[in-house]
């Protein structure tokens, strides 16, 4: 079972896209998304540390099977392990307003959003089953984190992430990073 964890933005990662992007707008790094907010400041958000959450879990003897930063190459960090697996996405969490906003102004869809950024997802964490998944979820919240289950793992005959919400999927053939 894939629980999703928040991300608060880029977090680090697609900074060439968002310069890019800087150099095209009206009023370039100070141009106001709907909300307000200048561009720099949500390409700038605080990035979440996920450390804590991981020792809570750990020290509540929960045992992840694995754990993935989704950070440079989008959501193909999903698929990370050689295994044949294939990474059922059934829900996603809210996407943050900078890439609605760059997917906007960029014109990328967003399939092409989730190679290139973590799109609103900051980690995966992969439990042995709903129940301990459920239980990470609640120990997200205490510290104030969005989680959700996002999917599950199921054998396939190569790696792939489909991405229902997104009808989308994604194929180790385009994702050259091994473990």
């Amino acid at each position: 079972v894939m629980v999703f964890v928040e991300s608060t933005g880029p977090n680090e990662n697609g900074f060439t896209s968002l310069r890019q992007l800087a150099a095209q707008l009206p009023q370039g790094y100070r141009t106001k998304l709907p909300s307000g907010k200048e561009y720099w400041q949500s390409i700038n958000n605080r990035s979440v540390l996920y450390t804590a959450l991981i020792q809570d879990i750990l020290k509540s003897g929960i045992q992840p099977t694995n754990i993935e930063p989704i950070t440079g190459h989008g959501w193909q960090k999903i698929m990370r392990s050689k295994k044949p697996l294939r990474y059922v996405v059934e829900e996603m969490l809210p996407v943050p307003e900078i890439f609605r906003f760059v997917e906007k102004h960029s014109g990328t869809p967003p399939a092409e959003m989730i190679k290139i950024f973590n799109y609103g997802l900051g980690m995966v964490i992969f439990a042995q089953n709903e129940n301990d998944a459920s239980k990470i979820i609640q120990i997200a919240k205490k510290h104030k984190l969005k989680a959700i289950i996002g999917g599950k793992v199921e054998q396939a005959k190569q790696r792939e992430v489909v991405i229902k919400p997104l009808k989308t999927t994604l194929s180790s053939e385009t994702f050259l990073l091994h473990q």
